[in-house]
């Protein structure tokens, strides 16, 4: 009797233990189950924004943040964002090194005396890259054209005073009509001339008219 109850006893902490095993087994393999997703964890940039306001161009000077996902653990990684030139030169960088369990990050890259140009942003964790290519153009540059083009309008209304000398020229045929007079001393040469001739004929008549009472 009292061998079959420490047999029972025996088995009864065999059961135990191996429910024990169990237990610590799947809680093991749930564990190495999601290491083997961090450890194949990939890192994608989702949004380029300025102020909320999602965009591929940007104007230097001002901040661009960068946000995210990545499965990766917080505790042992940290995302690593890189504004990089064409050839290559990494010109600005920010990193993130906490997030929650929806795995999204963010990063702010200040944009302060960034010339303008193509850039590429790039994201990763040490091992996976991520890349987004952006355009950095000069800040408010719509703003500068808009004086030009109100300045010329000034300009023509001097163009309409200079066309009030030229109608006062106008008056000048009339002194084409003043030089007309010029031909009235011929009409008055001729009338002197026939009155000439009207007081020889006079005379003639005269002396015709005494010769006549002479003879």
């Amino acid at each position: 009797m009292l061998t079959f109850i420490e047999d029972s006893m025996d088995m009864f902490r065999k059961t135990a233990d191996a429910v024990l095993v169990f237990v610590l087994l799947c809680s093991f393999l749930g564990g190495s189950a999601t290491a083997i997703d961090l450890d194949s964890a990939n890192v994608d940039i989702q949004a380029v924004s300025i102020n909320n306001t999602t965009t591929d161009s940007v104007p230097t000077g001002s901040e661009l943040e960068v946000t995210g996902v990545t499965n990766r653990n917080p505790d042992n990684t940290a995302i690593l964002v890189e504004l990089r030139a064409v050839n290559g030169e990494m010109t600005r960088f920010a990193d993130d090194e906490s997030w929650g369990t929806d795995g999204i990050w963010r990063a702010v890259i200040d944009l302060t005396d960034v010339p303008p140009g193509e850039y590429r942003i790039e994201a990763t964790d040490g091992n996976e890259v991520d890349i987004r290519r952006i355009q950095v153009v000069p800040a408010n540059i719509d703003q500068t054209p808009t004086p030009v083009v109100t300045t010329p309008e000034p300009t023509i209304e001097p163009a309409q005073t200079a066309s009030s000398p030229e109608s006062t020229a106008v008056p000048s045929p009339t002194p084409s009509s003043t030089s007309s007079p010029t031909s009235a001393p011929t009409t008055s040469v001729g009338t002197s001339g026939f009155e000439a001739i009207i007081t020889i004929l006079s005379a003639g008549i005269i002396c015709i008219l005494l010769q006549y009472r002479c003879g």
